[in-house]
């Protein structure tokens, strides 16, 4: 008899209540960064060309990211403790079991399985040292080198550096009273998006408006506008761009919240179901040999082609599951500690299903014992 350990539907639950927590706690950085910003310290260390000092008035730092990592734990934890509630449901069938003096010492309590996940065991604790250091690492990263781009950017046209620090930390919002607009926390070709659409608006080109037009992000309640000035071959006003850019920016950095979310959230939920998997076998609850993994894609439209190939393929516990696109090794979907590549690992929304044979791996039990 095989047992599925964690269905897909848990899995998403979990999912669908975690990654929302994980983008808003790095949108919530984010503005935490450009909100906390002293604007005149910034358009300083601008007018001064000191890249550099300008950056570190933005004062991005580990910390900020710490709720980031705080979610990913929580995946993490909750993953584990889900996998170990369903191995303590695993009963055996009376019909099937042995006699109790030999089958007690492995299962006690009438041949149910007593597991519990320990997300304090040295290797789950140091797998999350290192996670959330790579993880907030990342971001931080990240952070300071849109904030470079943004302001060579502006610097190189030789702006007014009152216009480069308001381009890059954003413009306060009459509504929210929170910043609005900018580019840090961005991916580079992201800052450079918004600096080519900015470049496309201000132009008086058409060709180059109508490029602009194709921009999936931008907000099309402003292509009127935009079709109003390419017939008249003129640029789109200067208080139009702003908004317009504007707009476009922070629609880039929900699309990298959700990114990050998505991709870090399956992560950690892979890897705790993995981790507590692990410590069944380690303490011999379970064997290795009686467990199967089983690749599941999402099954629509959006999985990728080597993902799709991949749906259905089992491998054994300690085994790697091998993307036929790339050759990436992932030991579960979402896994890039194995040299997985990018296109293998961001937002994936595959999962892994695990199967035990329960019943045999006892039978096997069993002859050992007797045969002892």
């Amino acid at each position: 008899m095989a047992t599925t350990v964690v269905s897909r539907n848990e899995i998403e639950r979990l999912l669908n209540e975690l990654e929302p927590q994980m983008r808003d706690a790095f949108l919530e950085a984010i503005a935490d960064i450009t909100d906390e910003v002293v604007l005149n310290d910034l358009v300083e260390r601008i007018a001064a060309g000191d890249i550099d000092g300008a950056i570190q008035t933005l004062q991005i730092a580990p910390p900020v990211f710490s709720r980031v990592a705080d979610v990913f734990y929580m995946a993490y934890l909750n993953a584990g403790n889900v996998v170990a509630g369903d191995i303590r449901k695993i009963s055996v069938p009376k019909s099937r079991m042995p006699r109790p003096e030999i089958f007690q010492p492995e299962l006690p309590g009438g041949g149910k399985l007593i597991v519990y996940f320990n997300v304090r065991n040295p290797q789950a604790e140091q797998y999350l040292r290192t996670e959330s250091s790579r993880l907030v690492t990342g971001l931080t990263d990240v952070a300071k080198e849109s904030v470079r781009v943004g302001l060579s950017e502006g610097m190189t046209k030789g702006q007014n550096p009152r216009k480069t620090a308001l381009d890059v930390v954003g413009r306060i919002s009459k509504k929210t009273g929170r910043r609005e607009g900018g580019v840090v926390g961005l991916s580079q070709n992201q800052v450079e998006y918004v600096n080519n659409a900015r470049d496309e608006l201000l132009s008086g080109d058409p060709v180059l408006m109508e490029r602009y037009l194709g921009r999936m992000r931008r907000d099309a309640r402003f292509d009127a506008k935009v079709r109003r000035a390419i017939a008249a071959g003129k640029p789109v006003s200067a208080d139009d761009v702003m908004a317009m850019v504007g707009r476009y920016a922070d629609r880039l950095l929900q699309l990298r919240g959700e990114t990050i979310a998505r991709t870090e959230t399956i992560l950690a939920l892979h890897a705790g179901q993995e981790e507590a998997m692990r410590q069944a076998i380690e303490t011999g609850k379970v064997d290795t040999n009686d467990i199967v993994k089983i690749w599941r894609s999402a099954k629509d439209g959006r999985v990728r082609d080597s993902h799709i190939v991949l749906d259905g393929k089992k491998v054994g516990f300690s085994e790697y599951f091998i993307s036929p696109a790339t050759g990436s090794r992932m030991l579960h979907p979402g896994d890039r500690n194995h040299g997985a590549l990018p296109e293998d690992v961001i937002n994936c929304r595959c999962h892994a299903e695990y199967k035990v044979d329960y019943i045999g791996g006892a039978a096997r039990q069993i002859k050992r014992l007797i045969a002892a």
